[in-house]
């Protein structure tokens, strides 16, 4: 065996050891609620999407959810946002009294790697994100989307956890609830950190750091980075200020597997204009295996009139082999 291909298989065998490390201590702590974003009245069954005339004909007709540049929503200073209040737990961490060399070493990576121009500056270019709320009939999504005439694509919940896909080798999806009470942003935050600490406090996985050479321990402080870098930025990519607590908004996040940009993953790339004069990339998240999209209902705007919209919405759906219901909003159309 080569050098090089001891220190990947190095590299695989931290990352595994962490990995299954990590999941252990989450389901367990999901099992016993004692995750700090759990909902008390627990999850919605059906989330919806809010578009206009144009992106529900895109979307039904191509079968397909747009899923945009995480640095093109509305206000993507948020990520900006959670990327400090990361660095400044890590700060705190690093200056801990009594901490030892190795987590400090982690630590340090992982900070400069969230500062501007960092490491995971690079990787938030390479995010994407589709948008849900909790509530199909919205007074603020109307606002926004159906002065002109908007609509709202009710799914089910479980539907958008596994059924839809970009390409299984470039990115993972995954549905997650926008957190807005910075309390428990930072408490989640806080827990990446316990558990990587958990982690490196474990006899198995720290054997791995003690028994190895010079590049041997650079591997596994770098694939150790990488696992507190994931955990924290799937957190970081549904922070969103309490003023929009109001939308109780979800996210499917799209995040690259490699850490390099490939040719590959550039050809998955779509794009779009925007009315400010922006080109927006985005990828489309489609169903699995070729099936329809998990379309379970959909909602027209205030101000639509019912008989066209339910004559020319039900044409669309039938062509495309949909059977769902047609219901109109009965908010007074005052905006």
């Amino acid at each position: 065996m080569t050098d090089n291909e001891s220190l990947i298989q190095t590299a695989a065998t931290v990352s595994g050891k962490l990995r299954k490390f990590l999941i252990d201590v989450r389901v367990q702590r999901v099992k016993q609620g004692l995750n700090p974003d759990k909902s008390p009245d627990g999850d919605p069954a059906h989330l919806s999407h809010y578009t206009t005339a144009d992106g529900l004909q895109g979307i039904i007709q191509n079968g397909n959810l747009r899923a945009s540049a995480a640095y093109h929503l509305n206000d993507s200073s948020e990520i900006d946002y959670g990327c400090q209040l990361f660095g400044d737990l890590l700060a705190k961490e690093i200056a801990a009294e009594g901490r030892d060399l190795l987590s400090k070493k982690v630590f340090e990576d992982a900070k400069k790697a969230f500062e501007p121009g960092g490491f995971m500056e690079s990787v938030v270019y390479r995010t994407y994100v589709a948008c849900f709320c909790e509530d199909e009939n919205l007074l603020s999504q109307w606002r926004t989307y159906g002065q002109t005439g908007g609509y709202s694509l009710n799914f089910p919940r479980h539907a958008l956890e596994t059924g839809l896909t970009v390409h299984d080798d470039l990115y993972h999806v995954e549905l997650k609830k926008v957190i807005y009470k910075k309390e428990t942003q930072v408490q989640l935050l806080q827990l990446v950190l316990s558990d990587l600490l958990s982690a490196l406090g474990e006899s198995s996985i720290s054997k791995l750091y003690g028994s190895g050479g010079i590049q041997e321990k650079a591997v596994f402080i770098t694939s150790f980075n990488t696992m507190l870098q994931t955990l924290a930025a799937s957190d970081i990519f549904r922070f969103k200020h309490p003023a929009f607590q109001a939308e109780r908004e979800w996210r499917l996040i799209v995040r690259p597997l490699s850490l390099n940009l490939s040719h590959l993953e550039v050809q998955q790339l779509k794009f779009r204009t925007t009315a400010k004069g922006l080109v927006v990339p985005y990828l489309e998240l489609r169903p699995k295996e070729g099936a329809l999209l998990p379309v379970a209902s959909v909602r027209y705007g205030p101000t639509l009139e019912k008989k066209r919209v339910v004559s020319s919405l039900g044409l669309l759906f039938r062509q495309k082999g949909y059977s769902i219901d047609i219901h109109g909003s009965d908010i007074p159309a005052v905006f």
